[in-house]
């Protein structure tokens, strides 16, 4: 009988265990799933980055999915153990000679019943980092956009009313305590209700186009109206239109009502209400995160009512009647206006919808085209990364040294390892590497403007941007950076922040009198200012230092993530390693200085630097200049406050050799070697760097001539490591085609 791949493939996967045959079953099913979900945390950590809010996993919704899931796993061992009782009762009077092996098994088929399992694990791994991302991004969304429409929403609900409040409508009806507090109940029952429904589907042993529905609308529910349309309509809520407008609160009534009952009935609503806002105003932090449009328990509550309904009639007409209790509760407990619950019941109804479309899409051939695609492009990757290895043993090298070194150095000196740098050098990536894709895109949509549209315009962009990134070595060469210039920049930045404590500041006073030296008797500060002391010149010269930062990065980059590996490319990033940890580490920990703009803080007698900050300071009253302006924000000042109040922040005050002086170097040397052209440009940026450097006061002289000279050597030193690098492989190849025909011949 003939095997073919076909078969084979046939029979491995009837050799899969079955949780995994049900997981690999399953995963069309949850393929839109898998969409949003990647989509919609892009898109959080891409508005967080760009407001500059950090991501902090909130705690409270940890625990929060950690309590609805252990509660519903006791609810489901309690149910268990009824059944497996009954099973066993029943195996007795059956005369089975093994009862307690029946109830085993009956326990085992409800676990593997259907595709429960398949689908139990896609429904973890796609909301648990989906339903956490969306609950970061709804704590800050006041640092986002602060409450602005809750003026406005009680107007809306003003005329809803005819003149009157929805509260005051309902007041007049249900305003009695036992249903406040009845209403209370139902209004805390949501949250276990809501997250029972999610895992109820998310472990259903089905696989059926509803139970798709549900949980893509769930997604759009969390993220779309309880983070984007909360961001757009930023508002408080009814309890707390008085902390936010000093005139008329009329709410006032309705919030002293709901405390006098609290004196006699349970309503835990005002003390979740009084939590968050202490949490709000930063009095604590057990819980936050406020918002009132749209309302996410009536659009929740809403899409649970639509899901019953398809699934019993009888049932969904209880959980209709328990949406509208939400909804009045929602306005008599002062947690939302009547607006913000009808704009969350529209949302739902048009989320249940569209969700439908798409959970009802064939995504078979899609997939299929996908996941040829996927092999082929890891294919690639993987090829490039094994083939582009060998160029990177010398940094590979030195990364073990130098991390080796650092971990020998913070031991010694009891140092703690602190790895923000190398977080901020990932940030770094990524905002690169979005900028990079965003012009890669431009151009290609150009170039397609200009050729014409084809058929499939958008397909055809993606796959032109896609030959892009793996073109060539470009992906090994990306991966290998990564690998080895992460820990390089933690290292680096272990020690930077740590020298002051390592060597206490010693050598300024010998820089300075070693600038007089260079200068016959004046301090270079002294000589440039006739020619530069003019605050407009000044802006230029900050405006350039500034511009240091992002000119580095980009060209480390632009070398890192180049498509060929060539010998030039090595030999800048081997350079720029070692500028960063020998000079910036070991020769900064040596010659331990702060730099002129802070000789006056050591306490070393009279400050000839006191007449240049002066002027940079009354420069930086008329003209920008962030690095001099002497103010609590200026990053001179947090860098003082970093070192006196022995912080971990933006921190590392180190003046001998000057970095700047150092990277810039090698910008230029990589950019001469590339065109001569480019090259005259980054000397002029080295001159205008070095310039500055001493006018703004932030290097002595021989800070930068330290930095140059050092870069230089560098530069040679990496030439020649990566030329007997080059000579060691070749010979090698060569010894080996010699035994190769040493062998045939014999």
């Amino acid at each position: 009988m003939e095997i073919s791949p076909a078969s084979l493939a046939a029979d491995a996967r009837q050799e899969l265990p079955g949780w995994a045959a049900s997981v690999r079953r399953t995963f069309v099913d949850h393929l839109p799933l898998y969409v949003c979900a990647i989509t919609f945390c892009g898109i959080i950590f891409a508005i967080l980055a760009a407001y500059g809010v950090p991501f902090i996993p909130d705690a409270g919704a940890v625990l929060a999915l950690l309590t609805a899931f252990a509660l519903f796993s006791s609810f489901t061992i309690f149910g268990l153990l009824v059944g497996g009782i009954a099973n066993l009762i029943d195996a007795i009077r059956r005369g089975d000679p093994h009862p307690i092996l029946a109830v085993r098994a009956w326990i085992g088929d409800q676990f593997s019943h259907g595709d429960r399992l398949g689908n139990a694990f896609h429904a973890i791994v796609i909301f648990t980092p989906l339903l956490v991302a969306c609950d970061g991004l709804k704590e800050v969304i006041t640092r986002i956009k602060p409450f602005s429409w809750d003026a406005t929403f009680s107007e809306w609900d003003r005329v809803l009313g005819r003149g009157r409040l929805p509260w005051e409508w309902l007041q007049s009806l249900i305003g009695y305590p036992s249903v406040t507090a009845a209403l209370s109940v139902a209004y805390d029952m949501w949250f276990l209700l809501i997250l029972g429904s999610l895992l109820w589907e998310g472990l259903s042993p089905k696989r059926d186009s509803v139970r798709i529905q549900y949980l893509i609308a769930f997604a759009f529910v969390w993220f779309i109206a309880g983070n984007l349309l909360a961001i757009a309509f930023s508002s408080a809520g009814p309890c707390y239109f008085g902390f936010l407008h000093p005139g008329p609160n009329p709410y006032a009534p309705q919030m002293a009502y709901l405390r006098h009952t609290a004196e006699h009935w349970p309503i835990w609503s005002l003390n979740l209400q009084d939590a968050l806002w202490k949490a709000y105003v930063g009095e604590s932090g057990a819980i936050s995160g406020i918002s009132a449009m749209p309302s996410i328990h009536v659009t929740s509550s809403v899409l649970l009512a639509l899901l019953a309904f398809r699934r019993n009639k009888a049932l969904g007409i209880v959980l209709w009647i328990y949406a509208a209790i939400i909804f009045i509760g929602s306005i008599h407990l002062a947690w939302h206006y009547a607006v913000d619950g009808i704009a969350g019941t529209l949302f739902a109804i048009v989320a249940w919808i569209v969700a439908g479309r798409i959970a009802r899409a064939d995504c078979t051939t899609p997939l299929l085209r996908f996941r040829v695609q996927a092999l082929e492009a890891l294919k690639r990757v993987s090829e490039s990364f094994v083939r582009t290895f060998p160029d990177h043993i010398p940094l590979y090298v030195c990364a073990v040294v130098f991390c080796g070194a650092t971990l020998a150095l913070t031991a010694f000196y009891r140092i703690q390892l602190e790895a923000s740098t190398g977080l901020f050098f990932l940030s770094m990536v990524g905002q690169f590497l979005v900028l990079g894709f965003a012009g890669l895109a431009t151009f290609e949509f150009i170039q397609l403007v200009r050729a014409g549209f084809p058929d499939r315009p958008l397909g055809t962009l993606l796959k032109r941007i896609g030959e892009r990134l793996l073109f060539q070595d470009r992906p090994g060469n990306i991966l290998h950076s990564l690998i080895v210039l992460t820990p390089l920049m933690i290292s680096f930045s272990a020690v930077k922040l740590q020298i002051p404590k390592i060597h206490p500041f010693a050598w300024d006073q010998t820089f300075t009198h070693w600038d007089r030296v260079i200068g016959m008797g004046r301090l270079p500060w002294e000589i440039l200012q006739p020619f530069l002391g003019y605050p407009w010149i000044t802006a230029g010269l900050n405006l350039a230092y500034d511009a240091w930062f992002l000119l580095m990065f980009g060209v480390l980059f632009s070398q890192a993530f180049a498509a060929r590996s060539s010998a030039l490319r090595m030999q800048f990033l081997l350079a720029f390693s070692f500028a960063w940890f020998i000079a910036g580490n070991i020769l900064a920990a040596i010659f331990s200085s702060a730099g002129p703009c802070f000789y006056g803080l050591l306490n070393l007698g009279p400050d000839p630097y006191a007449a240049q900050l002066a002027y940079l300071h009354a420069a930086a009253a008329h003209w920008p200049s962030w690095s001099t302006e002497m103010q609590d924000t200026t990053v001179q000042k947090i860098l003082w406050t970093s070192y006196v109040s022995n912080s971990d922040g933006l921190g590392g005050i180190s003046a001998m050799p000057s970095m700047h002086l150092a990277a810039s170097t090698l910008l230029a040397l990589v950019a001469w070697r590339i065109n001569w052209k480019l090259g005259i440009t980054f000397v002029i940026f080295l001159a205008l760097i070095f310039l500055g450097s001493i006018h703004l006061a932030w290097h002595y002289a021989v800070d930068g001539i330290a930095g140059m000279a050092l870069a230089v050597l560098f530069w040679v030193a990496a030439g020649a490591i990566v030329r007997a690098s080059e000579r060691y492989r070749v010979d090698k190849r060569i010894h080996l085609v010699d035994r190769l025909l040493d062998i045939s011949r014999a």
